[in-house]
């Protein structure tokens, strides 16, 4: 049996880099954040009418995605674990940051999590659950460089300010407290691995270390 990873962050903290880098050297099936330009486009340009629609239209797609990653964890002959790019755990910093903000009704929150938690509770949970800890600012620095090398395929990200991403932080370090305080169902079985984290551009050296830096977390 393998480790199932999930790997969190804010947008901008290099999640898909070192799922990638670190996957490979690990030989762990990398499942990547599903981008749907139709369904962004939407949704950054009025979060108030599609913040919900949106949540749940990613909800169907991570459970997906995350019952393959858990199969492949599992039984899978060729790979030693699997790692995923984003998860419903780091979804819901989003949902519960547009409902302070007022963009999903609290029905329709109660809805969300309602299916969320159920969700979970048909999935194999995750080994580990990494989270890049990223500045904000660090971040806001890489979304505007990758929209100058994207040339207008992720413009839905023009609108991300400093003051949302640092709401998104406290978002998902209240959620990761929760889950080192056992408040989910999966708490119980998943180490919780917070990584003070700079995305800055590694040489493979540096990014075996990373690998081998995890490995050791587990032992």
């Amino acid at each position: 049996m393998g480790r199932l990873v999930y790997v969190e962050g804010i947008i901008g903290a290099g999640k898909s880099k070192y799922t990638k880098e670190v996957g490979s050297r690990l030989n762990y099936r990398v499942f990547r954040e599903p981008v749907d330009k139709r369904h962004l486009d939407r949704f950054y340009a009025d979060p108030a009418k599609y913040a919900f629609a949106y949540q749940i239209h990613i909800l169907h797609q991570r459970i997906g995605i995350q019952n393959l990653a858990a199969a492949e964890a599992l039984y899978s002959d060729r790979w030693d674990g699997a790692m995923v790019d984003r998860s419903l755990f780091g979804d819901a910093a989003f949902a519960e940051l547009h409902a302070k903000e007022g963009n999903i009704e609290p029905l329709d929150m109660e809805a969300y999590q309602a299916a969320k938690h159920n969700m979970q509770l048909m999935i194999f949970p995750p080994t580990t659950l990494v989270f890049l800890d990223v500045q904000p600012r660090t971040a806001l620095k890489r979304i505007r460089q990758r929209l100058e090398e994207a040339h207008g395929d992720r413009d839905f990200e023009l609108g991300i300010d400093i003051e949302y991403l640092q709401k998104l932080r406290k978002a998902y370090k209240k959620l990761i407290k929760s889950a080192r305080d056992g408040n989910y169902p999966w708490s119980h079985s998943t180490e919780v691995v917070h990584v003070e984290w700079n995305p800055a551009t590694r040489e493979d050296e540096e990014w075996d270390a990373v690998a081998e830096g995890l490995k050791e977390d587990w032992s």
